[in-house]
């Protein structure tokens, strides 16, 4: 379960950033629709580095789940892995991805196909279908620019399990 969760998590949150040779993302990360006094959140930090059409990252993840009883559990992971457009994330492409998920000794795999258009200086944004483990997760991402090449990201991905919000601030470097 707590495998499930930290990749669903990893899944909604990347959003990569064209026209910039790398990025680093950092967010806040919430389910909803859980039971009853179940509570589920984390943060997450990932870097990429982008070639016009090519994609590779890494990241990782703190996820911690709690009840209204006090009892709760705390997990990490750490993702690796990679996105290729049909043409340049820049304008905006249709692409194919995969990813790695390791959490407690154990791994996973994810594929996904989206389309995405990410720049630093203009509103970006990623709308994929992912796919691990019977789990599917849609999700939409946007990234509004600011100031000095960083970004706001927010993001909403609705799987099998729950839904899942997301915010946090991008830097373009």
């Amino acid at each position: 379960m707590m495998r499930k969760l930290l990749i669903i998590f990893f899944v909604a949150t990347v959003c990569s950033t064209a026209q910039s040779e790398s990025f680093v993302d950092m967010s806040y990360n919430k389910l909803t629709d859980l039971p009853d006094g179940v509570n589920v959140d984390g943060y997450s930090i990932m870097y990429a580095s982008v070639d016009d059409n090519l994609t590779l990252k890494a990241g990782g993840m703190v996820v911690d789940v709690t009840d209204d009883n006090g009892y709760g559990i705390r997990d990490a992971a750490a993702t690796f892995g990679g996105m290729i457009g049909m043409q340049s994330f820049a304008t905006g492409t249709l692409y194919a991805g995969a990813d790695l998920t390791l959490v407690d000794g154990d791994s996973d795999t994810s594929v996904s196909i989206g389309y995405s258009k990410q720049k630093v200086d203009e509103f970006s944004y990623d709308l994929s279908i992912s796919h691990s483990d019977g789990e599917s997760v849609f999700g939409v991402t946007i990234r509004i620019p600011v100031a000095n090449g960083g970004g706001l990201l927010i993001g909403v991905a609705d799987t099998d399990l729950s839904r899942v919000f997301n915010i946090g601030y991008s830097f373009g470097f």
